[in-house]
């Protein structure tokens, strides 16, 4: 009588660079991107216009 060879079933392995993507894509989808700069001096971000100087600075006329 001849047996005939089954391999076992593939193990599932955990990809763990697949599971980073997936969870930054969904933060970022329900936590919006700040559009300001928090770190610099006025809380304006790079490519953001401005308010006008009297609105944001003291005894400056419009």
């Amino acid at each position: 009588m001849l047996a005939t060879y089954v391999p076992p079933p593939p193990v599932q392995t955990f990809d763990q660079e697949a599971y980073n993507r997936q969870f930054a894509e969904e933060y970022w989808r329900t936590h919006p991107r700040p559009t300001f700069d928090p770190d610099s001096a006025d809380g304006y971000g790079p490519d953001q216009e401005l308010p006008p100087a009297c609105l944001r600075l003291e005894g400056v006329d419009c």
